[in-house]
């Protein structure tokens, strides 16, 4: 027997055990031959709709039971479903009964493949929806369905699952589970090969994961590049990420798009069903937030939520919030670090760093925010504000006379930041409200910043240059990956990331790396900063090592701006060591 043999043949089986199932319940349900045109009508469809059995015969009988508003979109759902040969498919709809009234109903077909692969037989489930479901007015078929692929939408997932809440309000146990799956990459994907492309492969991810659950089961688009699936009857937790699993794994065989071969991997967040959920958005948040912790974890990770993850959550929206009013009400401060020269400990820079004085909190370090800031658009809202305060205190010192000795000072930049297409411009706006000479400012991005899109980088980095910013690669070593592109880059600076400095005493590994970086640097007429410098043992060797300029608790801890004055003063200056 052939495999397409095979494969219809276990398909008409699961379809005749579910045939029996529902005789058996009563339910309605009717089976169409889209070969022969011949349709075959449950004696329990027949009084649902209406209809004397001998009457109700072909596919007509029920396309025209179909309620008029409904019809173009389930005729376009049928054929999407037939012309892509999916195992299923799945609409809600209004139905005119033979009594004149109407009533919203839940479609579903399991569809039995011939030998040749065609669609041939349909096992089609109906079943009627309760009251609730049709009080929004105006509320029709096409609105409660993804126009491009033709499952539910995300409104209409939200009404299942509230239904699916009061269903097992009272039941112990996990009983159902809802499941986001994420797509990698599909944006690169959607803007590199064209919408059609795009829709193509939604359409082939759609298939894949409804093929693989069961025909009770609920798919839904969530989201431009997300879905939703709510699957009950379960067990515990170890049954929905068996299914999660079965979804991921759907992901290993390309994906045809027209010819061209892609693969694509997802990220997908579990959240069971619990009593304590009261509505549906509950769910759904936290199925977000497992979502957003695979998402950190890389390409086809599943994480099933638990009650950290809420807590963390919370305290993150809540960091969130309290930034974002701080910004707005600066409650930020800015301590400055000197850079000095390893030859005679003079003064070679300042970086910035952000503090933020809480009004409840109190004094906070970067570590206390930083971290929820980059998850978020927070991170360009905060980097913006910390270049303009920058840019105030330059204007102020040079206002008080201390342009000479005052020099460029360095401003960390996330990637977030870097790569938003109004970054160089709002750079700029902020040298022009300012009346800031660019040259007294440096900038300190990632290595990571360069490795992600080194041709937008270039760009990037190339206009920031012809304003005059300095550019410094910050916590090099890190990523072992960039000595290629330091030649091609406008780079001014590297930073050595201070965890070779802190190792290179007890590290001979750490001191080799120091001296090789230093070498190439020199070798490109780059200078060398040596970051997190705590001890004279420390000072003397990256000294030998040629290192040019140092950072670090040992000459100065941040401070405040009226405290760095000292430095710029040169009868001061002198004695601060």
């Amino acid at each position: 027997m052939s495999e397409q043999s095979k494969t219809a043949s276990a398909e008409r089986s699961a379809v005749d055990r579910l045939r029996a199932a529902c005789l058996l319940n009563g339910q309605t349900w009717w089976v169409w031959n889209a070969i022969t045109g011949e349709a075959s009508f449950s004696p329990e469809w027949c009084a649902f709709v209406g209809l004397e059995e001998e009457s109700a015969y072909g596919f007509d009988a029920w396309i025209a039971r179909v309620h008029p508003d409904d019809l173009d979109h389930v005729r376009r759902v049928f054929g999407a479903a037939e012309l892509a040969r999916t195992a299923r498919f799945d609409v809600r709809h209004r139905m005119c009964l033979a009594d004149g009234s109407t009533v919203w109903v839940h479609t579903r077909a399991i569809v039995c493949a011939s030998g040749t692969g065609d669609a041939a037989e349909w096992m089609v489930l109906q079943t009627e929806l309760p009251l609730w479901y049709g009080e929004n007015d105006g509320t029709t078929g096409a609105e409660l369905h993804d126009s491009v692929i033709g499952l539910p939408s995300r409104g209409l997932f939200l009404e299942h699952l509230s239904h699916t809440l009061l269903k097992y309000s009272r039941a112990s146990g996990v009983s159902f589970a809802v499941i986001m799956v994420d797509l990698d990459r599909f944006a690169l994907i959607n803007s590199s090969l064209g919408q059609s492309a795009g829709d193509l492969l939604l359409r082939t991810v759609a298939t894949r994961i409804v093929d693989v659950l069961r025909p009770a089961d609920i798919v839904a688009r969530i989201g431009s590049d997300e879905f939703g699936l709510l699957v009950e009857d379960l067990n515990d937790g170890s049954d929905a990420l068996r299914v999660a699993r079965r979804i991921s794994e759907t992901f290993s065989e390309a994906v045809n798009l027209d010819g061209q071969e892609v693969f694509v991997s997802s990220c997908i967040g579990v959240a069971l069903g619990a009593t304590h959920y009261q509505e549906a958005n509950e769910v759904m948040r936290d199925a977000g937030t497992a979502l957003k912790q695979a998402k950190k974890n890389g390409e086809n990770a599943i994480v099933l939520f638990d009650q950290a993850m809420y807590q963390q959550a919370v305290s993150r929206l809540s960091v969130e919030n309290d930034l974002h009013r701080g910004i707005e009400r600066n409650e930020l401060v800015l301590h400055y670090q000197p850079i000095i020269s390893m030859n005679d400990r003079s003064l070679h820079g300042l970086e910035a760093l952000v503090r933020w004085n809480h009004p409840e909190r109190g004094h906070l370090s970067p570590a206390a925010f930083l971290p929820v800031a980059e998850l978020s658009d927070l991170i360009r809202m905060l980097g913006r504000k910390v270049l303009e305060m920058t840019c105030e205190q330059i204007a102020l010192w040079v206002e008080a006379g201390h342009a000479d000795r005052l020099p460029p000072i360095s401003v960390n930049i996330s990637g977030r930041q870097f790569v938003h297409a109004d970054f160089v411009d709002e750079v700029e706006a902020v040298f022009r409200r300012t009346n800031v000479d660019p040259s007294r400012v440096a900038f300190e991005v990632t290595e990571g910043v360069l490795m992600d899109n080194c041709d937008l980088v270039a760009s990037i980095l190339a206009r920031l240059k012809r304003m005059g910013v300095h550019i410094m690669l910050d916590d090099f070593g890190t990523g072992y990956s960039s000595l290629s592109y330091l030649q091609k880059l406008p780079i001014d600076s590297l930073k050595i990331d201070r965890c070779f400095v802190r190792q290179m005493e007890e590290d001979q590994g750490s001191a080799e790396i120091i001296r090789s970086v230093v070498s190439l640097a020199h070798n490109l007429s780059l200078v060398v900063v040596a970051e997190g410098v705590e001890t004279p043992a420390q000072e003397s060797r990256l000294r030998d090592l040629g290192c040019d300029f140092a950072q670090g608790f040992l000459f100065a801890r941040p401070a405040p701006s009226e405290e760095i004055e000292v430095w710029l003063t040169p009868t001061v200056a002198a004695k601060a060591f």
